[in-house]
């Protein structure tokens, strides 16, 4: 899918770039963590290039990248892809709505990792 999605549309297509993010799904069930990374982190920037910042796909990108780097240990990296995704999905959606309130539920857990109790709190208040 992803070799004729580059050679019919080129790179930067929105097409290429969920090819990308499936990918990155695949390579993160399989286990290679990396590769994953990798993928998601190239669907990221040709998101933000066609759809810019805020569209509900430049969060999913973001949202992704947080699971890729608490996949490989790195809390910080993640949290900060999180905040994006929150940051975004506020604005696009609402406080209230449900897509920001996955987004903060897993911000939590990125506090969580961290040993940042009360923030972690603080986001789980704000989805109840």
């Amino acid at each position: 899918g992803l070799q004729i999605r580059q050679k019919v549309l080129g790179e930067n297509h929105v097409d290429t770039a969920r090819s990308y993010f499936n990918l990155a799904n695949y390579y993160g069930e399989l286990g290679n963590k990396e590769e994953a990374l990798n993928c998601d982190q190239k669907a990221l920037q040709i998101r933000l290039n066609l759809l810019g910042e805020y569209h509900k796909d430049t969060a999913e990108s973001y949202y992704n990248l947080g699971v890729r780097y608490s996949a490989l240990g790195n809390y910080e990296e993640a949290l900060n892809y999180n905040q994006m995704a929150v940051q975004i999905g506020r604005k696009l959606f609402g406080d209230k709505h449900s897509k920001t309130a996955f987004y903060l539920k897993n911000m939590a857990i990125k506090y969580r990792k961290l040993g940042k109790a009360e923030e972690a709190k603080k986001c789980n208040q704000e989805v109840e």
